[in-house]
């Protein structure tokens, strides 16, 4: 009664005072009052009390009451109208204020415009939004699943790019791109995480990448670390780089500890690794250069060390079978007569029938071809050996 008596008497100052302490709806009709008298300022703060926060916002945008805009969009929430919501997103954006707008675009229901306002304006994306951006819907088609890897991926970029490693590797864990994965994780720096996802990912390249990086942490006082370094290299096959391990290993055993004997034992791996290694190489030029792969083994036979990493048998035996296989077969019984004047027995290292067949070829008897076990030779050795010294010299 006491503010319809004001408003009928034009008493202003009266209405404002009774409608700030008046009921929601008392606010909202002194509010409407003073809008209608252009009395903006006091219809917009009536308006802001009553929760009409839709009216206020269009009256303070109108009439550049920037305060109250500010008041207002402190105030709204995810609840509020999703007009009042769209309307406070556009005055931020027109003011340069993209992170906010970018809530309440999200609040209003206009994901497809926040998550274009973040990726044109570099807006940090929460976990939170990433809900918001990528829904799952129920009996998606292939077009659907389709759209979200490629929106995902959108957004994975976009994180990386912004620092965010640790959401852009979650991303691109779903996407099933391990590598993009673990290079996310290394520029994170997390060594534990680095560790857990090579040993699951199980490929050679994220081995040596992770390898790579955990060289960059300290290694050297820590076992664990320096155990998934050797493993990583080892199960990757990256044989150079485990040599160069091992090499910075010894360097640091003598350079801090004057440490001889460790830096020795880290040197004598790292030629076990290079040997190792050398013959893995030849061996893969089999096919492609079956030429080029004998040259080589033979400049590995004449390594003092070879026997430290690798057998000089299995180095004979590479050569032989590779012969065989190209039916050079006199080049192979020439390797064979080597390997006898080494004091080499063949049978653990070749194939019974291949070598009766070369023997054959060579018109050697193919009996003289078979070798009793090591630990019988040498009880044997000068009936068995002596004859088969003949039967081959005799060719």
């Amino acid at each position: 009664l006491a503010i319809r008596l004001a408003i009928d008497h034009g008493m202003d100052n009266e209405i404002m005072t009774l409608s700030l302490s008046g009921s929601k709806q008392v606010m909202l009709k002194a509010a409407a009052y003073f809008e209608q008298r252009n009395y903006n300022e006091k219809a917009v703060i009536l308006y802001i009390k009553g929760r009409n926060y839709k009216k206020a916002l269009e009256l303070s945008t109108k009439y550049k009451l920037f305060d109250y805009i500010k008041k207002i969009t402190s105030e709204i929430d995810e609840d509020a109208d999703p007009e009042v919501l769209a309307s406070a997103a556009e005055y931020f954006m027109e003011n340069n204020q993209q992170d906010k707008a970018v809530h309440l675009l999200i609040a209003s229901h206009q994901i497809d415009k926040a998550l274009e306002l973040c990726l044109e304006h570099n807006v940090p994306i929460s976990d939170d939004m990433i809900n918001k951006f990528l829904p799952r819907k129920e009996n998606e088609t292939q077009t659907d699943q389709q759209k979200r890897e490629s929106l995902t991926r959108t957004i994975a970029q976009k994180a990386k790019k912004q620092g965010n490693y640790q959401l852009a590797s979650q991303l691109y864990l779903q996407l099933g791109e391990k590598l993009k994965v673990a290079k996310c994780l290394i520029k994170l720096g997390d060594v534990e995480k680095v560790i857990t996802f090579a040993n699951n990912a199980r490929d050679n390249q994220i081995y040596v990448l992770s390898a790579n990086f955990l060289q960059n942490s300290d290694w050297h006082n820590n076992p664990d670390i320096m155990k998934s370094i050797i493993q990583f290299y080892s199960k990757a096959k990256a044989f150079d780089y485990l040599s160069g391990f091992y090499d910075a290993c010894a360097a640091i055993e003598i350079d801090e500890y004057r440490d001889y004997e460790k830096a020795l034992s880290a040197s004598m791996i790292e030629k076990k690794i290079f040997l190792i290694d050398k013959f893995l190489q030849i061996r893969n030029l089999a096919g492609s250069d079956p030429g080029e792969m004998i040259r080589q083994c033979q400049q590995l036979l004449e390594n003092p060390n070879i026997e430290i990493a690798v057998r000089a048998g299995d180095v004979y035996a590479q050569m032989i079978e590779v012969l065989y296989d190209n039916r050079k077969l006199d080049q192979a019984f020439m390797l064979i007569k080597e390997m006898q004047k080494r004091g080499m027995i063949w049978n653990p290292y070749l194939d019974a029938e291949m070598v009766e067949n070369i023997f054959k070829a060579n018109g050697i008897n193919p009996n003289a071809g078979k070798q009793v076990s090591q630990p019988q030779r040498r009880n044997n050795m000068p009936q068995d050996e002596g004859e088969l010294d003949e039967d081959i010299e005799e060719n």
